[in-house]
């Protein structure tokens, strides 16, 4: 939503989608 406008705005898409990839490791790690 905002994140998603505002990457599109500054060009750092590509930093949200590594942001949630770590996330996404983070939740896989604790679920293990």
């Amino acid at each position: 939503m905002l994140i998603s406008a505002a990457a599109r705005d500054s060009g750092t898409a590509v930093v949200v989608v590594m942001e949630t990839i770590s996330k996404l490791l983070k939740n896989v790690k604790l679920s293990v």
